[in-house]
């Protein structure tokens, strides 16, 4: 080694344990310079900036960071000091049906989804719309339900009632 004294590697200069193989680690920041800063079991090392083989915007390194998205690491020949992201492992969403419905396909055709009895809740900030051809069911976050159709029929086989602080018929 030019430059080094004999033996300054037993004087507490040794090199890090080399890493061969994969590590499963975790998004923890970003550097200033934009890269991510990654963690993982066994790092005495500190937050690493880590370069990428995945393609990420803006955006989606924000929400790996807000998330601590789980990454699968390699290191560059082996040093636990410069970790690559070859990949983000996708967890399995705690809301597929929600998901599904929201699915935007590529081109506008019809999409059909089972909710075989289970709940679903669609949410939006500010307001949720229901839409097809004429008719639409609008939610506000201010509490205004509005139903809009060239018909509109209510049916029930028990009591069809309407309730509230001033109803207005015509």
């Amino acid at each position: 080694m030019s430059g080094q004294k004999p033996g300054a590697e037993q004087r507490g200069t040794a090199a890090p344990d080399l890493i061969h193989g994969h590590k499963v680690g975790w998004v923890a920041g970003r550097a200033s310079e934009g890269a991510l800063l990654v963690d993982f079991r066994g790092n005495s090392g500190g937050l690493l900036p880590a370069r990428s083989t995945v393609s990420l915007d803006s955006r989606a390194m924000d929400a790996a960071v807000a998330a601590r998205q789980s990454v699968v690491l390699l290191f560059d020949e082996g040093n636990p000091q410069r970790p690559i992201i070859v990949g983000l492992i996708q967890e399995p969403s705690p809301s597929p049906l929600t998901d599904a419905l929201l699915d935007v396909p590529a081109r506008p055709e019809a999409r059909e989804v089972s909710l075989d009895g289970q709940r679903v809740v669609l949410e939006g900030r500010e307001e949720v719309v229901l839409r097809c051809g004429d008719s639409s069911i609008t939610l506000r976050s201010d509490g205004q339900v509005l139903i809009r159709g060239l018909r509109v029929e209510t049916r029930a086989m028990g009591t069809n009632r309407i309730k509230g602080g001033n109803v207005q018929i015509n």
